[in-house]
């Protein structure tokens, strides 16, 4: 008797639709995406906004949904020496010296930069520090992107001193982001993500305040317009709050490999957005973005590792 009343009760449970691996794919996808538009969407902001006050004010928006997503959902945003790290290599100085980038280079070209570089020195300082080790599909990733971000870093250092000062930049916010995702390596790994999110990103915006301020000094205060304001909102509540809750779900039911593979999206997506925005994309972009691509690509082949950490 109470087997056949179990078994009618469980029949009349609601069965999960939708496969959570699949849910999972498709939060990597929606992250892939909004990370992708980032730069096009930064680039268009800072007609209204000068780079550090607009990194600071995403960031403000970004570390106050954050927080509360993590007092909703596992606990208090962690406060501790290595989320302050965190927020200050992968927030403050990656995204001052990132949109400072965008100023003197084209949103297409610093996609490929950055796409390209970031896992070719992450990579770098991981054998250095952390002592790993790399097969020779990973090595000839690696090369590959290398090759493309060589490739377009030519063509924007003979693009004249504008083009030269935005390579310099962007090749700085590629070292901050590494040194970033090294220190993230370990911290990553942890089921619990929320807490260490939110205080990197709260740290990050802290730390871009006296920066920003002293900007504002020189530049004067920004007057918004909606569509600053529209962008404002989508570059801290979508591409950070929301991109880092997505990324969460995602790397908690897929494996590194899985998600790193849905992230190469961020690249053709980011060109995507570039040519949207109206710049016309040079066949260097193009070419060094596909040579990213596919680095990309043989890069995790049964890569070992587990968390890769994100950028902002």
């Amino acid at each position: 008797m109470s087997i056949s009343v179990a078994r009618s009760v469980t029949s009349t449970l609601p069965r999960q639709v939708i496969p959570v691996h699949v849910l999972a794919t498709l939060a990597l996808v929606g992250a892939a995406t909004l990370w992708g538009t980032s730069l096009a969407a930064t680039k268009a902001a800072m007609v209204a906004l000068p780079p550090t006050q607009l990194a600071c004010l995403r960031f403000l928006i970004g570390a106050l949904l954050l927080g509360l997503l993590s007092l909703w959902g596992s606990g208090r945003p962690e406060f501790s020496v290595r989320t302050a790290l965190l927020g200050l290599t992968g927030v403050t100085l990656y995204f001052a010296t990132q949109n400072a980038g965008l100023q003197n280079a084209p949103a297409g070209d610093a996609t490929v930069i950055l796409g390209g570089g970031i896992p070719l020195a992450s990579s770098i300082l991981g054998i250095t520090f952390l002592r790993e080790r790399l097969g020779r599909l990973q090595v000839a990733g690696l090369l590959c992107s290398l090759a493309g971000m060589v490739l377009v870093g030519s063509m924007m250092h003979g693009g004249g001193a504008h083009s030269g000062m935005g390579l310099i930049l962007l090749l700085a916010a590629v070292l901050s982001a590494a040194i970033y995702a090294t220190l993230g390596r370990r911290a990553y790994q942890e089921a619990n993500l929320m807490p260490i999110l939110s205080g990197c990103a709260i740290f990050g915006a802290l730390f871009l305040m006296p920066i920003a301020l002293l900007e504002a000094r020189s530049t004067g205060m920004p007057i918004l317009t909606l569509q600053s304001v529209g962008l404002l909102v989508y570059l801290g509540a979508g591409c950070s709050a929301l991109g880092f809750a997505l990324w969460a779900f995602g790397l908690r039911h897929l494996s590194a490999v899985q998600n790193a593979l849905v992230s190469n999206l961020e690249l053709p997506v980011g060109l995507v957005a570039a040519a949207l925005l109206g710049e016309r994309l040079q066949d260097a972009a193009l070419v060094g973005g596909l040579l990213v691509v596919v680095g990309a690509m043989l890069a995790v082949a049964r890569w070992p590792l587990r968390g890769t950490a994100p950028t902002p």
